[in-house]
């Protein structure tokens, strides 16, 4: 396989980090007066007690440079998940990673880690446009949502990488 680190590809998210493994999904449904959920489209590990309200997601990474150690990327939705097709990967004002028609970000740095295998597997650690780690944070009534401000850092592997 040729080494996707400097082209373009779609690929499945899972995190590998000790007590948060899963597949990275999106969320699907409400469950909270205050935030709708289904509307909000933000990613959460997928685990055995949120398996029904988020869905699996398949994401696009649109090279754009490398620059020193991180690899900068636009990323979007690239499935027909609740009408997220297409959007790209934001962050919101609270720091939750989600996938939104205006308040994306330019781009996502990729911090590789340890070296490519050949594989269509790649390492890496997700970090916003200002450097701040992809986490996971427990909010106040127990979900867990991936956010940059707050919460376990992600090791992230990206799976079943298709070149573009």
């Amino acid at each position: 396989m040729k080494d996707p680190r400097k082209h373009s590809f779609h690929a499945f998210l899972n995190s590998t980090t000790p007590g948060h493994q899963g597949q990275i999904g999106v969320s699907r449904t409400s469950r909270s007066l205050i935030v709708d959920l289904g509307t909000s489209g933000w990613l959460q590990v997928i685990t055995a007690s949120n398996r029904g309200n988020v869905s699996g997601a398949r994401f696009r990474f649109d090279y754009l440079e490398t620059r020193s150690d991180r690899i900068h990327y636009s990323i979007s939705c690239d499935s027909q998940v609740e009408n997220y097709y297409g959007r790209k990967l934001g962050v919101s004002r609270n720091g939750y990673i989600g996938l939104y028609e205006n308040d994306a970000s330019p781009f996502w740095k990729l911090e590789i880690i340890g070296d490519w295998d050949g594989s269509n597997r790649l390492q890496f650690y997700l970090r916003d446009q200002r450097g701040h780690l992809a986490g996971n944070y427990e909010s106040f009534n127990g979900d867990k949502f991936l956010n940059v401000d707050d919460g376990s850092r992600l090791s992230l592997v990206a799976s079943d990488i298709y070149l573009l």
